[in-house]
């Protein structure tokens, strides 16, 4: 049986200054143990937002190799 890509949404703060930040959303993709093999960080405020591109990068079986041209596409 063929293993199954898995993507998570991922939780970052971003430090804008030594008394401010924010919260913002990436996606990881997990290997078969869980452990984080390609990372996407800040992609966006939204974590819903996130969730249903994590559901559609599972639903696609995205290849890791097209992770980073993703979220490029995502951001445009």
């Amino acid at each position: 049986m063929a293993y199954v890509q898995k993507f998570e949404p991922y939780r970052f703060y971003i430090i804008v200054t030594t008394m401010q930040g924010y919260p913002t959303f990436g996606l990881a993709m997990l290997d078969e143990a869980g452990r984080c093999v390609s990372l996407i960080e800040d992609l966006s405020l939204d974590r819903v937002y996130v969730s249903k591109l994590k559901s559609l990068c599972t639903l696609w079986q995205l290849d890791p190799l097209h992770l980073q041209d993703l979220a490029e596409d995502f951001l445009t």
